[in-house]
C-alpha cells in the first residue's frame, strides 16, 4: 500500500494537498473512462456476433439436413459462441471496481478528530489523496485485466472467422 512518506505531514501546504488531491481525482475518473471504453467495445462486439452467429447457425442448420459433416462444425460453432460469450460478458460486466467516491464512515476516522481544525482537513485531504492512488492502482489492474481478454477474444475471433469462411466455402463446394 502507497503512503505518503513525510514523516511532517503538518508543514505540508493545504492547498498544495488539495492540487494533488484535485489531480488524483481526475486520473481517477479517467481510470472509470477508459472502462466505459472497453465495456462499450466489448458490447458492440457482442452485439455484432449474435446476427453473425444468428446466421451462420441457421445456414448451417440448413445444411446440416444434407450432410452429416456439418454436425462437426455446427457442434464446433456452438463451442465457440459460448465461450466468445463467457469471454466478452466477462469484460462488459466487470465485478471490482473502485467508485472516485467515499462513504461518510470510510472519511470519518476518529484519529483525525484529535487534532485542530487545520490539521484535521490537511490528514484528511492526505488520506484521500492515499485512498486515490489505492484505487487507481486497482482500477488500473482490472482495465489492464479487461483489455487484455477483449484483446484475446478479437484474435481468436479473427481466426475463427477465418476458419469459418474456408469451411463453409469447403462445404458448399463439397455438396456441388
Amino acid at each position: 500500500m502507497w503512503r505518503i512518506e513525510i514523516e511532517n505531514w503538518k508543514s505540508i501546504d493545504i492547498v498544495a494537498a488539495n492540487t494533488i488531491f484535485a489531480e488524483a481525482n481526475k486520473y481517477l475518473m479517467s481510470t472509470h473512462e477508459v472502462a466505459e471504453k472497453i465495456t462499450n467495445r466489448a458490447f458492440n462486439i457482442f452485439v455484432i456476433l449474435v446476427p453473425v452467429f444468428s446466421l451462420t447457425f441457421g445456414y448451417l442448420f440448413y445444411l446440416k439436413q444434407s450432410n452429416g459433416y456439418i454436425n462437426l462444425i455446427y457442434a464446433a460453432g456452438l463451442a465457440v459462441v459460448v465461450v466468445f460469450s463467457y469471454f466478452l460478458f466477462q469484460v462488459i460486466f466487470p465485478f471490482s471496481f473502485h467508485s472516485p467516491v467515499r462513504k461518510p464512515k470510510e472519511i470519518f476516522l476518529s484519529q483525525f478528530f484529535s487534532l485542530n481544525a487545520n490539521e484535521q482537513n490537511l490528514a484528511i485531504v492526505l488520506n484521500e489523496i492515499e485512498t486515490c492512488q489505492l484505487k487507481i492502482e486497482h482500477n488500473e489492474n482490472i482495465n489492464s485485466k479487461r483489455l487484455k481478454t477483449l484483446r484475446n477474444v478479437l484474435v481468436v475471433l479473427g481466426s475463427t472467422a477465418l476458419v469459418t469462411v474456408v469451411t463453409t466455402i469447403m462445404s458448399v463446394w463439397y455438396l456441388l
